[in-house]
C-alpha cells in the first residue's frame, strides 16, 4: 500500500496529458487538427514475445494522405508493428523490418459510416491477414518465423520514428479512433466477425473497455460519431404517443437501391394507422416507407407508388408481435409482404424504381418532409427490434432465417451493430419479444 501510493507521489510533475483506466465503450479518441505532437499512448499487458497477433479498430477520417492508424514500437524497431493507410484504398503494415501493402476494392473505400479494420500475423507460417468491415482481402506473407518484442511504445495519432516521438505531422491522424482491441493470437473469421460487432472475446492484451492510456496534445475523448451498439435482444421502446419521440438510423449507403429488403419486429396495440419504417430523401419524404393502416392493412411507397397488403385474420392478432419483412425487386417490379413467416400474395409497383442512397432514416415517426414532419396521429407506440436490410431480396428460406435471427450476410441495416440517435421520448429496453438464436 506505502509504496503504491509512494509510486503515485513520484509520477513526474511535468507530465503531460491525461491516465486512465476506463471503459471507453461507445467513446472515441478524437484528433481534430494534425499535428506532430497530439497522440494517445496505450498500456498493455504484453510479458512475452508475440508469434501471433490480431489487432482490430473503427476509425473515421477525411484524410487522402497517408496517415498512421497503429504504431507499436520497440527498442530494436520503431516499426516493430505499425499499421498506416497510404491512402483510402490502400493499407500498409510493417513488422520487425518488413512491410506489405494491401489494396482495398472500391466498394470498401469509401464506407461513410468509417472503417472497421482486423489486421493479424501467425509467425509459424508468415499469413498476413486483413479484413475492412467484415471483408477479408487477399492473405499476404511477411516475416515468417519471428516474434515481436513485448517492451513496447504503442500510440494511437502519430508514427514514431524512435521508441516514444519523434513525430512527422504529415503522417498524423485526422478524425477519430475507438473499439481498439489486441490479442495474442488470430482470431477466426467469426470472431472477426464478432469483434466487428462488439462482442466481447476473451484473453486481451489491448481491451477498449479497460483501457489504461495517456493522452498528450490535442486529442479528446468523445462520444464516438461511429457508436456501433449491438442491440441483440433489446428493443427501442416508444411508450407513449407524441410528434417528437423518434430513432434517426444511419446505414451503409453508398449507391441506388434498385433491388431492397427490410425486415422488422413490432409490439404494439394500436388500432389507429402508424407508422413502422420511414426512409425519406431530399426527392421524396416516402422515398421508402412502411405503414400499418389498420391491423388488416399494410401499406408500402417507394416514392410516389404505393401498394396495399390486406392481412388474413390469422395473422392480425398473434399476441407474441409481429415480425415483418418487405421486399421490391426493380427488374420485375415485384413487391414481397411476409408477416410471421407467413408470405402474403405478392403485388407489383412500376418496373426500374430506384432508391436514392442520400436518406433520413426514421423509426417512431412517419417524415413529411426530410428529417421531420412529424404527426401524432401516425406515431408509433409499443417497442421495435431486430430491424434489418438488405440491398437484394431475402430467398424464402432467408426471411425465414432472418425471423429466427439467424445472421445473413451484406446489411445496409445491421441491429447487432447499429448506429442510432434516440430524440424525444424512447428508450432502450430488454426486448418483450426476444428471440434467442445462435445463427
Amino acid at each position: 500500500m506505502q509504496k503504491g501510493l509512494l509510486s503515485l507521489l513520484l509520477l513526474p510533475i511535468s507530465l503531460l496529458g491525461s491516465l486512465a483506466l476506463e471503459d471507453l465503450e461507445r467513446k472515441a479518441f478524437v484528433f481534430p487538427v494534425a499535428s506532430n505532437t497530439a497522440h494517445v499512448v496505450l498500456k498493455a499487458k504484453i510479458q512475452h514475445p508475440l508469434t501471433d497477433v490480431t489487432l482490430c479498430m473503427r476509425f473515421y477520417t477525411d484524410l487522402t494522405r497517408e496517415h498512421s492508424l497503429f504504431s507499436y514500437a520497440s527498442k530494436r524497431d520503431s516499426n516493430e508493428f505499425f499499421l498506416l493507410a497510404q491512402k483510402p484504398n490502400q493499407y500498409k503494415l510493417h513488422l520487425v523490418s518488413q512491410e506489405i501493402i494491401f489494396s482495398v476494392p472500391e466498394t470498401l473505400s469509401t464506407n461513410p459510416l468509417g472503417k472497421h479494420i482486423c489486421v493479424s500475423w501467425e509467425s509459424s507460417t508468415g499469413l498476413v491477414e486483413l479484413w475492412v468491415n467484415g471483408q477479408p482481402l487477399v492473405r499476404k506473407t511477411l516475416a515468417k518465423g519471428r516474434s515481436i518484442q513485448p517492451e513496447a511504445s504503442i500510440v494511437l495519432g502519430q508514427d514514431q520514428d524512435n521508441f516514444g516521438g519523434d513525430f512527422d505531422i504529415n503522417q498524423s491522424f485526422l478524425g477519430e479512433i475507438s473499439d481498439v482491441y489486441m490479442w495474442d493470437h488470430v482470431l477466426s473469421p467469426d470472431e472477426v466477425a464478432l469483434a466487428r460487432h462488439n462482442y466481447a472475446l476473451p484473453d486481451y492484451l489491448i481491451d477498449w473497455r479497460a483501457l489504461n492510456y495517456t493522452i498528450t496534445g490535442h486529442a479528446v475523448v468523445k462520444p464516438s460519431l461511429l457508436s456501433v451498439h449491438n442491440l441483440e435482444r433489446k428493443a427501442f421502446v416508444f411508450p407513449v404517443a407524441s410528434n417528437t419521440a423518434h430513432v434517426v438510423l444511419k446505414a451503409n449507403l453508398q449507391h441506388p437501391l434498385t433491388d431492397v429488403t427490410l425486415c422488422m419486429r413490432f409490439y404494439t396495440d394500436l388500432s389507429r394507422s402508424y407508422n413502422l419504417f420511414s426512409y425519406a430523401s431530399e426527392r421524396d419524404s416516402n422515398e421508402l416507407l412502411l405503414y400499418v393502416e389498420n391491423p388488416g392493412q399494410y401499406g408500402f411507397y417507394l416514392g410516389v407508388h404505393s401498394v396495399m397488403f390486406n392481412i388474413p385474420e390469422t395473422l392480425r392478432t398473434n399476441l407474441g408481435g409481429k415480425h415483418v419483412c418487405v421486399s421490391y425487386e426493380s427488374s420485375t417490379g415485384l413487391v414481397e409482404l411476409w408477416v410471421n413467416r407467413q408470405p402474403l400474395v405478392r403485388k407489383s409497383l412500376p418496373k426500374g424504381l430506384s432508391i436514392q442512397p442520400e436518406a433520413s432514416i426514421v423509426l417512431g415517426q412517419e417524415q413529411d418532409s426530410f428529417g421531420g414532419g412529424f404527426d401524432i396521429d401516425q406515431s408509433f407506440m409499443g417497442e421495435i427490434s431486430d430491424v434489418y436490410m438488405w440491398d437484394h431480396v431475402l430467398s424464402p428460406d432467408e426471411v425465414v432465417l432472418a425471423e429466427y435471427n439467424h445472421k445473413l450476410p451484406d446489411y445496409l441495416i445491421d441491429w447487432r451493430a447499429l448506429n442510432y440517435t434516440i430524440t424525444g421520448y424512447a428508450v432502450v429496453k430488454p426486448a418483450l419479444l426476444s428471440v434467442h438464436t445462435a445463427g
